[in-house]
């Protein structure tokens, strides 16, 4: 909770001077597209470890409720519909994953979730807590926050909804995860953003305003209140092979984005794209090999200003 208003308080205030908006204007649109195309791809590595440590192909050790074949049928199932807007298949699977999670918890004679009042409590860490915290977990998580929570979100906003251009910035959407993680975080809440990853896939899966998220949380709340702690083993039996697949998915969904590594307008020649495209790949690649997006902004950002001064002084020659 302290790590969470500890980069929260650090995310406002960039936010609240607009540095934020001066590192989105000097960064590379080539490097945005590949800080997404590192996050998409970091998704569907971890959507394909989780398919991974949970399924099996028969034999003795073969799960009915969690296995090769849920992610296979629900890999086809998804593909299948992927441009209808008419089937809802996120929440199709979640419901047959629900249905077989509630199946194996009558079978292991688990604890079932029970009605009652539940509420959240106001906790204030120590000093001492805030200082580990923000040590250890804040100044970490910023450049990922900063970069794919922030710029690469805004990026993604508009390319999907270009009409609300200008509703989509960099300064809005740093205010709204600061003040949420500091308030949400005094509350239990464990830190949180605006991830362009789950943006991707909540389009990917049908939304298309505010509506549906507000409707999202109307009902995380109601659970919240109603069943507490007592859905733990209930989600605990849901497939991670169907998981895992709705995961890949909004992997899949965000690393298509990095498609559009050109400005609008811009007419580059064969070159000038190549190098952008290099730009793209060097970024992912640093961040998904090193698992850390601060580094993979930063090569990125070396490269660009590595190409800049060679084609500067290719210039002056040629002149």
């Amino acid at each position: 909770m302290s790590a969470g208003i500890g980069v929260g308080s650090m995310i406002l205030i960039l936010g609240i001077t607009r540095t934020i908006k001066i590192i989105e204007k000097w960064t590379p649109i080539p490097v945005v597209r590949g800080i997404q195309l590192g996050a998409g791809v970091t998704l569907i590595i971890k959507a394909a470890d989780m398919v991974r440590k949970s399924g099996s192909w028969g034999g003795s050790s073969w799960k009915w409720n969690d296995n090769y074949e849920w992610a296979i049928l629900s890999f086809i199932f998804v593909f299948t519909f992927y441009s209808s807007k008419r089937v809802p298949s996120a929440l199709i699977l979640f419901i047959v994953g629900l249905i077989i999670a509630l199946i194996k918890v009558f079978r292991s004679d688990s604890i079932l979730p029970s009605a009652s009042f539940n509420y959240p409590e106001v906790i204030v860490p120590t000093l001492e807590e805030f200082k580990v915290g923000f040590l250890s977990a804040s100044l970490g998580q910023l450049p990922l926050t900063a970069l794919n929570s922030v710029i690469a979100l805004a990026a993604l906003a508009n390319d999907l909804f270009p009409e609300r251009s200008s509703l989509n910035t960099v300064g809005r959407i740093s205010i709204s995860i600061g003040f949420m993680n500091i308030i949400g975080c005094f509350f239990g809440s464990t830190p949180y953003c605006h991830g362009s990853g789950g943006l991707a896939g909540q389009y990917r899966f049908g939304a298309r305003s505010e509506v549906s998220i507000l409707i999202l949380g109307f009902f995380k709340l109601i659970l919240g209140i109603l069943f507490g702690k007592t859905l733990t083993s209930l989600l605990n039996y849901f497939p991670m092979s169907i998981l895992g697949l709705m995961l890949f998915v909004s992997g899949a969904e965000l690393s298509s984005a990095a498609r559009n590594f050109v400005r609008k307008g811009d007419h580059d020649d064969d070159e000038t794209k190549k190098k952008n495209f290099t730009l793209v790949i060097v970024t992912a690649g640093l961040l998904v090999g090193f698992q850390n997006d601060g580094i993979g902004y930063i090569g990125g950002m070396l490269v660009s200003l590595l190409f800049f001064i060679t084609h500067y002084f290719q210039h002056r020659r040629s002149s």
